[in-house]
C-alpha cells in the first residue's frame, strides 16, 4: 500500500516511473527540471517496513545538470 502511495506521489508531482520493485521496496523516478526544461530530477524512494506495523519512507533527489 506505502509503494502504490509514493509511485501516485511521484506521477502527480509530474515524475516518469522508471523502476518499481516491491520486493526491495524500491522506486526511480526522474522529470525535466523547471522553469528552463533541460535538466532532469532524479528521485529514489525506498520504502522499509518498521516494527508495530510502521513504515519508514526515505527519498534522496538529484538534479544532474
Amino acid at each position: 500500500l506505502a509503494m502504490r502511495g509514493v509511485i501516485a506521489a511521484l506521477q502527480d508531482l509530474g515524475f516518469i516511473i522508471e523502476r518499481a520493485n516491491e520486493s526491495l521496496g524500491l522506486v526511480t523516478a526522474a522529470r525535466f527540471a523547471e522553469p528552463n526544461f533541460y535538466d532532469v530530477v532524479g528521485v529514489t524512494v525506498t520504502v522499509r517496513s518498521e516494527a508495530d506495523g510502521r513504515m519508514t519512507i526515505r527519498a534522496n533527489a538529484m538534479r544532474a545538470m
